[in-house]
């Protein structure tokens, strides 16, 4: 089995700062990924949306412009990506020939852009670019409402309880000044809390003289890594079950829904392994399907999400259009089959040689190695290889997944309903 993950070479500066290099023989190009490991989890409280309003005025703030950068690396067939926030940390990537002096280059305007930016000007222009994004999420206000009230009671007493995404709301990123941006990034654009990830033509060592010799080498700034948290093994009941929401209170009779929409919502224990609950998404994937889309017609699809918070689990089950002769009906049949597939040894099997099989067909381009390193690098600070992915499918029992549903009782969710 073709196992890319295993492949990384890990190299620590002196200051602080990881390098993770995966060497493909033979390609002319290199894909790199650079990682703030902070995201909005350490966005302080009333100023939600500060990691991202940070991301988003840096590539403003530096010798080149933003549209600079860019014709930079796309003189030279490549791309500069200049940003993306998510809750656990910020993520930048170009991808770039391997010849010395663009990759040199990449290199000296990443380490200006993540290390030395002074942020002065441009502040209102992007306050107002990402309200206008805040709206695209959200375009009608009462969808953030129901989003930050299903958060609120899921996940209380924890960090998510204050966000619906990375943007922050409305109020708060109103409030956020440039000496709040600066301030983020001093205190988390630091070495000691950046890992940079390769991957392409050069080797290891090739890489590290490359680095070394750019500012993020020589750079010397106070700080420290964001640690990972304890996982945890206990949770809460939600502080309320079910709500139900009519569309003829929010929207004109103008615009009438003709549908419902079903959504369900739990945390899981972050010490669930993440292999046990891609079974148990395939098997109750597999079981919606059967009784709500096949056997009952009343939808086009059912399905399943979870996201790994790094401590904890968001875990829920979407169906964003119904007939809404099922109203009284879908939360039973959702439940039934949730309770069923515990029991279910031959599905379990099924799904479960499915995902065993799937693990010999991996398609990686260098871009998708990458984004998966930076993305293990995110959650656990550490890259998973594809082999512990394996064994971990290869040890789940169906008693781990009678576990799970255990944390899927109505009575641990958070179920909304939207009828017209």
């Amino acid at each position: 089995m073709w196992d890319p993950f295993s492949e990384f070479q890990k190299i620590t500066l002196p200051n602080g700062l990881d390098i993770y290099v995966a060497y493909w023989p033979n390609r002319s190009f290199e894909t790199v990924n650079f990682l703030i490991h902070s995201g909005a989890k350490e966005d302080p409280i009333g100023l939600e949306g500060l990691a991202h309003f940070t991301e988003h005025i840096l590539s403003k703030n530096i010798s080149l412009s933003h549209n600079q950068i860019k014709d930079v690396f796309e003189a030279e067939g490549g791309f500069a990506r200049l940003g993306a926030t998510s809750f656990l940390g910020t993520s930048y990537e170009f991808f770039s020939p391997i010849k010395k002096e663009a990759i040199v280059k990449a290199f000296d305007i990443f380490a200006e852009l993540l290390l030395s930016a002074k942020i002065e000007k441009e502040i209102e222009n992007e306050r107002h670019i990402i309200l206008n994004e805040f709206n695209r999420a959200f375009p009608i206000k009462i969808a953030y409402e129901e989003e930050i009230r299903k958060n609120q009671s899921v996940f209380y007493g924890h960090w998510l309880e204050r966000f619906t995404t990375a943007l922050g709301s409305p109020e708060t990123i109103n409030k956020i000044t440039k000496g709040d941006s600066q301030n983020f990034y001093d205190s988390y654009y630091v070495p000691q809390n950046i890992s940079i990830i390769a991957v392409g033509g050069l080797q290891a060592e090739e890489i590290k003289n490359i680095i070394e010799e750019s500012e993020f080498g020589k750079t010397k700034k106070s700080g420290k890594r964001i640690r990972v948290e304890e996982v945890i093994r206990g949770v809460e009941l939600p502080k309320e079950n079910r709500y139900l929401l009519k569309a003829s209170e929010m929207i004109s009779e103008k615009n009438p829904i003709n549908f419902a929409a079903y959504e369900s919502v739990c945390m899981l224990p972050g010490d669930i392994k993440y292999a046990s609950i891609k079974i148990l998404k395939g098997m109750l994937n597999k079981a919606l399907m059967k009784e709500i889309r096949e056997n009952k017609n009343w939808t086009y699809s059912i399905g399943t999400s979870c996201y790994n918070l790094g401590n904890f689990y968001e875990f829920s089950i979407n169906c964003g259009s119904f007939s809404p002769i099922a109203v009284d009906e879908m939360e039973k049949i959702v439940d039934d089959c949730i309770e069923k597939i515990g029991a279910d040894k031959d599905l379990f099997e099924k799904i479960k040689n499915r995902e065993i099989m799937g693990c010999d067909m991996l398609d990686f381009s260098a871009g998708n190695l990458c984004d998966g390193a930076s993305n293990d690098l995110k959650i656990k600070q550490r890259i998973i290889t594809h082999a512990e992915f394996l064994n971990n499918l290869q040890n789940t029992l169906l008693e781990d997944i009678q576990k799970i549903v255990g944390w899927l009782e109505p009575k641990r969710r958070w179920t909304g309903i939207l009828i017209p």
